[in-house]
């Protein structure tokens, strides 16, 4: 790192394990047994304090293994020694949940992992701290201040906004004491492991790297990693403006010109199981040869790009030969979760006027959302369904079609179905193709097909007569483009909801705006589980979508109901073909009712129906 006389104002590392995994013989490290780590990190520890910052933070991750069926105790004996022996402050321990299930693997008296600690320390009390650089926009802040008769603490950890004698103006809070305002996470924090970093042999993922540098410094800052390890601290303090390069070993700057003689003994190592046939390669041209490429024309293009969102992509795909990650294409599941709304699942709130259904057909389960669509594409998610059972078998297909002849009430009374029925046959192409022959024009059999010309493209017959040619009047698949409709998705996801004063003043929701009743966090999260990233591919960038997480039905399933409503013609809806479908259903035209509509009346009580509720998977 080019410390040039200054102090690291954040450290983030994560050490060597004791006698955990085999490292590079030629690096000249052995690994430390666990009776001795303390005593061999000691140095390492004093290293930190003394280019540490006095308001800087000091993060490390690592976790104890098992021997003969029980945790090693190494852990919490460095961890206790950095608070009695060297003089640090312990903080806080963070919980990193990874995000893809942790660790693969089986053993004979516990579960796989799935999580890692990451203790902070500090030199003194008052330390930086930038906590709305990682907040977001909450409905359900507390006021914790101490004018405030509910709350023992005063110290406002979940939010900003309203305190004290404000929090108690008419309209500033509800009857709990809650608000709209910034929300501070949690200290449990979520990333996926990455597994493209090379041969290193425990992948930290950058997403985590980036929330402490966020929530710790400024930019400008420096940031210090002893262990480099797969480099991503330092990858994540460079994206996002502060300092930061150092060598794994010895933390000495590294001269250009040194390069030739780290070339000499370089080698090309798998770092995945390919078809044995075709070989790929990743370099970064920061081991461009002298004369080619210097490090300071890559600081110099680096520094030129931080104003140009444009140029830094071009920066990390050609330079740093990496795959670049379109930034904020995926909304933030907590904020959609934030500002959940309070109409109850499987009612109809006032707007939508038709409903459809996408369909994700699995192995052991079937998952169906219903959506209403209003207006301007406006959408509100009516209920989620999971039909547990063995697809090969026809008993959860008697489940989905009990859904498709159900009805859905509206505030009003009324009683919609369910217009369209998207499912997808990418699995269980058989068992689709039977179930959607016997239910009729009401479902739409997809597939998708990132070729297809629109969201949903024109249909093919697939189903094959004894003399091998397609039955025209047989089952046809519709090709849905996927990556369009996700596109389409997330910026709908990421439009700002109007104020409270804005909608009493009659303000529209904006077109496209998505509606969610009280579903539970898996939701969102599943809604929100891909990223659409630019990779190249034979020196042509192409846009790839790439799960963030295991889990994504909820996208699939809201993808498939979006394909049904492009089926039933929403894209083609004007203005008259909306007051048609409310005449149709007995309600008032928007545009025929007067600045100041009458009081409705309430709606007529519905005798509850036996057994509709299914599954409800993300109820809370």
């Amino acid at each position: 790192m080019l410390l040039e006389g200054k102090r690291a104002n954040l450290v983030i590392t994560s050490p060597p394990y004791a006698t955990q995994r085999e490292y590079d013989p030629t690096s000249g490290f052995k690994p430390v047994p666990p009776e001795e780590y303390v005593e061999w990190f000691r140095d390492v520890a004093a290293n930190i304090q003394t280019m540490l910052a006095p308001d800087g933070s000091y993060f490390l991750n690592i976790k104890a293994h098992a021997d003969e069926g029980e945790r090693n105790l190494y852990v919490m004996d460095l961890v206790l020694a950095h608070k009695r022996q060297w003089g640090w402050r312990f903080v806080d321990e963070f919980c990193w949940r990874k995000t893809d299930n942790g660790v693969s693997g089986g053993w004979g008296n516990r579960f796989k992992n799935a999580w890692e600690p990451v203790f902070r320390f500090c030199r003194q009390p008052e330390i930086k701290f930038r906590p709305k650089a990682v907040g977001h926009v909450s409905e359900d802040c507390f006021d914790y201040s101490p004018n405030n008769p509910k709350s023992t603490s005063g110290s406002g950890l979940l939010g900003t906004g309203a305190r004290g004698r404000a929090a108690e103006a008419p309209g500033a809070a509800d009857d709990d004491g809650r608000f709209r305002g910034v929300a501070r996470p949690s200290n449990v924090i979520e990333a996926r492991t990455e597994s493209n970093q090379g041969s290193h042999s425990a992948p930290f993922p950058r997403g985590l790297a980036e929330f402490f540098v966020k929530a710790f410094t400024d930019g400008g800052d420096v940031v210090f990693d002893p262990f480099l390890g797969s480099g991503t601290t330092i990858a994540a303090a460079q994206v996002l403006g502060r300092l930061g390069y150092v060598c794994e070993h010895c933390g000495q700057e590294i001269q250009n010109h040194q390069k030739q003689s780290m070339l000499a003994p370089g080698e090309w190592r798998p770092s995945a199981v390919g078809d044995g046939k075709t070989a790929g390669f990743h370099l970064s041209s920061l081991y461009s040869p002298i004369g080619w490429f210097a490090w300071s024309d890559a600081a110099k293009q680096f520094e030129q790009a931080q104003k140009n969102p444009a140029l830094l992509q071009v920066f990390v795909n050609t330079v740093l030969g990496e795959t670049w990650t379109l930034l904020g294409e995926a909304p933030e599941w907590q904020k959609l979760y934030d500002r959940r709304e309070s109409y109850k699942v499987g009612t109809v709130p006032p707007g939508a006027l038709f409903l459809t259904a996408g369909a994700d057909v699995q192995k052991d389960r079937i998952e169906v959302e219903i959506v209403g669509w209003g207006r301007g594409k406006e959408s509100w998610s009516v209920d989620y369904r999971v039909f547990e059972g063995d697809t090969s078998r026809p008993q959860v297909w008697e489940k989905l079609t009990a859904l498709l002849n159900e009805t859905f009430t509206t505030t009003g009374g009324l009683e919609l179905p369910v217009l369209q029925l998207a499912v997808d046959s990418g699995f269980a192409a058989t068992e689709v193709y039977q179930w959607a022959r016997r239910q009729g024009g009401r479902v739409v059999v997809i597939k998708g097909d990132s070729r297809a010309p629109a969201l949903l493209g024109p249909a093919a017959p697939v189903e094959v007569g004894p003399l091998g040619k397609r039955i025209t009047r047989g089952v046809r698949v519709w090709p849905v483009n996927s990556g369009m409709a996700k596109e389409e998705l997330y910026r709908w996801l990421r439009l700002d909801r109007p104020t409270d004063e804005d909608i009493e003043k009659g303000l529209a929701f904006p077109p496209g705006y998505c509606h969610f009743p009280r579903y539970g966090e898996e939701y969102f999260k599943q809604i929100t589980a891909e990223q659409l990233v630019t990779k190249i591919v034979k020196g042509y960038r192409r846009h790839q979508w790439q799960k963030m997480r295991e889990r994504n039905e909820a996208l699939d399933c809201r993808v498939y109901a979006r394909a049904a409503a492009s089926r039933v013609g929403i894209d083609r809806y004007q203005e008259k073909h909306w007051r048609a479908t409310e005449e149709r259903l007995g309600l008032q035209s928007k545009s025929r009712q007067s600045a100041s509509p009458r009081p409705q009346s309430p709606a007529p009580p519905t005798k509850p129906r036996p057994g509709r509720r299914v599954v409800g998977r993300f109820s809370t």
